[in-house]
C-alpha cells in the first residue's frame, strides 16, 4: 500500500503541475478536481489508519509468557537445591567461603553489611543441623560477646553500639570473628561433611548426580528455546532498543552469511553448532589468566600432597595456644581482657599467637584449594573440568582476579555468578574432550575443522580482539531465523518503531 500511495501522489503532484489555471474556468475545474482528491485522500488515510492498526495492534496486545518466567525460577531453584559438584567441601556448600570472603571486604567501610553476612553465616551452620552460640567463640571475649548478641537477634543498632565500645580497646575484633568461625568449621568438619553425605545419597535415590546434570542441561536447552523463540520477549529487545530493525534487514543478512558460509553450509543446525564451539572458544580466551595458573598447579600437584594436613596441624597449635590465653586472662577478669595488673608478657603472647594465627588462616584458604586439586584432578584433566573446579571455589576465584584485573567487589561477584552459570548450566562439545595440559593450536584446529564444510571461519577471526564480533555476526544470524521462528513480521515492527517517534509513545 505505501508504494501504491507513493506512485498516486506523484501522478497527482504531475497532473496538478499541468492543469491550466489562467480562466475562470480552469481554475474552478482545478478546485473540484482537489475537492474530489481531498475526498480520494481521506479515505486512504481512513485505510492507512485502519492498516496500521491491522498490523500493530497485535504487537500492541502482546504479553509477557509467564511460564518463562515459572522455568527461569524451577531452574535456578533446582540447580542451587541439587548442587552435585565433587569439588565442593561442606566448606563451599554452606557458601562459608563466599560469607567470610564478604565480611572482610565489608569490615572496611560497611559494618551494616558485616552483620548481615554474619547471620547468614550463623544461618548456614543451622541448615546443616549445628546450633553456634556464643560459647564457641573462644578466641576473645570481645568476639563472644559481640557473638553472642548477634545470635541472640540484637538490631544493628544495638551491634553498633557494641562494635564502637570495643573497637578502640579490641581493633582485631571481626578478623578474630572470622578466623574462630574458620575454626568452629575445622572442629564440626566431619559432622558437616557427614550431613551434605546424607543429602546428597538422599537426592540421589530419585535424583542420580549425572541425570541431574543432564536434566538441567536439557531443561535449561528447552527453555532458550522458548525464549528465543517468545514473541514478546523479541518484540521487546526491538521496543526497548536492544536490537535494530536494521541489523536484520536483507542485505545485511545475506552479507553476513555469504562471510561465512557457501549456500549449501547454511542451516539452522549448523549455526547453533558453530555457536557453542566459538562460545566455548570464547571461555578459554575468558578465563585465560585462570588457565594458566591452573595449568602451573596441575603441573606441581604432587607438592600439595600433605600440604593441607601440616597447615591443619600448625592451626591447630596456635588455637590452643590462643584459647589457653584466652581462658587464663577470664579466670581472673571475666569481663575485661586487659586487666590493669596484668603482665605485660600474657599481651605479648596473646597480641602475637593472634596475629600469626589470622595469618595461618589467611593461608589455609589457598592449602585448602590446593588440596582440592591434588585429590580431584589428572594430568589429563580437560578444561571443562578445571573450569567446573573453579567455579566451585569462590576463593580462589577472587583470589586469581584480583591477581590479575582491577575491579570492585560487587563486579567480582558478578563475575563469579558468570563463571557459574558458564559452565554449569550448558552442554559442551570441546572443551569437555581436550585437556588443560595439551597445548593444541586451537585458532588452526576450529577453522580447518569448519573449513571441511564448506564454512569460512579463518583463525584472524577468532582473536582476542575479533571473537566477540564473529560471535555476534553468528548469534544474529540465529537470532534472524528465531525471528521468522516466531512468525513476527520485521516491517511490522519498524511500522510499530516509526509510530513510536511520529506519537511520541512512551
Amino acid at each position: 500500500m505505501k508504494e501504491q500511495l507513493e506512485n498516486h501522489y506523484k501522478e497527482l503532484k504531475e497532473v496538478l503541475d499541468v492543469l491550466p489555471t489562467k480562466t475562470k474556468n480552469n481554475r474552478q475545474k482545478k478546485k473540484d478536481y482537489l475537492k474530489e482528491e481531498e475526498q480520494e485522500n481521506n479515505k486512504n488515510i481512513y485505510m492507512v489508519l485502519d492498516e496500521i492498526k491491522r498490523r500493530i495492534n497485535p504487537l500492541i496486545n502482546l504479553e509477557p509468557n509467564p511460564q518463562i518466567n515459572e522455568m527461569i525460577n524451577k531452574l535456578n531453584a533446582y540447580y542451587s537445591d541439587t548442587d552435585t559438584s565433587v569439588y565442593s567441601s561442606a566448606y563451599e556448600k554452606m557458601h562459608l567461603d563466599f560469607y567470610l570472603y564478604n565480611i572482610k571486604e565489608s569490615s572496611k567501610d560497611n559494618l551494616s553489611d558485616v552483620n548481615k553476612y554474619l547471620r547468614k553465616v550463623i544461618d548456614s551452620f543451622k541448615k546443616a543441623n549445628l546450633i553456634i552460640e556464643k560459647d564457641d567463640f573462644d578466641f576473645s571475649t570481645y568476639a563472644s560477646d559481640y557473638m553472642g548478641l548477634l545470635i541472640g537477634g540484637a538490631s544493628d543498632e544495638q551491634l553498633k553500639e557494641k562494635f564502637d565500645e570495643v573497637y578502640w580497646k579490641f581493633p582485631e575484633l571481626i578478623k578474630t570473628i572470622i578466623i574462630n568461625i574458620q575454626s568452629i568449621y575445622i572442629r564440626s568438619e566431619k559432622k558437616l561433611n557427614k550431613f551434605f553425605e546424607d543429602y546428597a545419597k538422599h537426592l540421589d535415590k530419585t535424583l542420580p548426580k549425572e541425570e541431574v546434570r543432564k536434566n538441567i542441561i536439557e531443561y535449561n536447552k528447552n527453555l532458550k528455546k522458548q525464549m528465543h523463540t517468545d514473541k514478546w520477549i523479541i518484540f521487546d529487545n526491538f521496543k526497548t532498543g536492544k536490537w535494530s530493525v536494521n541489523t536484520f534487514s536483507k542485505a545485511v543478512i545475506d552479507s553476513k552469511i555469504n562471510k561465512y558460509f557457501t549456500e549449501d553450509s547454511y542451516n539452522f543446525e549448523t549455526l547453533i553448532n558453530l555457536s557453542k564451539i566459538l562460545f566455548e572458544y570464547y571461555l578459554i580466551i575468558k578465563y585465560d589468566y585462570l588457565l594458566k595458573d591452573m595449568k602451573e598447579k596441575l603441573s606441581k600437584k604432587d607438592e600439595y600432597k600433605d600440604s593441607m594436613s601440616k597447615a591443619l596441624d600448625e592451626i591447630a597449635k596456635l588455637e590452643k595456644t590462643l584459647v589457653n590465653l584466652n581462658k587464663a586472662n577470664n579466670k581472673e577478669s571475666k569481663f575485661k581482657l586487659f586487666k590493669k595488673n596484668n603482665d605485660e608478657k600474657w599481651l605479648f603472647n596473646y597480641n602475637n599467637a593472634l596475629k600469626e594465627l589470622i595469618e595461618k588462616y589467611d593461608n589455609l584458604d589457598n592449602e585448602r584449594f590446593n588440596d582440592v586439586v591434588y585429590r580431584t584432578l589428572l594430568s589429563d584433566s580437560s578444561i571443562l573440568d578445571v573450569l567446573r573446579l573453579i567455579s566451585s571455589n569462590y576463593l580462589y576465584f577472587v583470589s586469581t582476579y584480583i591477581k590479575n584485573k582491577t575491579s570492585d567487589l560487587e563486579t567480582i561477584n558478578k563475575e563469579f555468578e558468570e563463571l557459574r552459570e558458564d559452565i554449569n548450566y550448558k552442554e559442551f562439545t570441546m572443551i569437555n574432550s581436550i585437556a588443560l595440559l595439551d597445548d593444541k593450536p586451537m585458532k588452526e584446529v576450529i577453522s580447518s575443522r569448519y573449513k571441511l564444510e564448506g564454512i569460512n571461519i579463518p583463525e584472524e577471526s577468532l582473536e582476542e580482539n575479533t571473537i566477540t564480533s564473529t560471535m555476534n555476526d553468528i548469534n544474529e544470524l540465529i537470532r534472524y531465523e528465531n525471528i521468522k521462528t516466531s512468525t513476527l513480521n520485521l516491517d511490522d515492527i519498524e511500522l510499530y518503531l516509526e509510530m513510536d517517534k511520529i506519537t511520541d509513545r512512551k
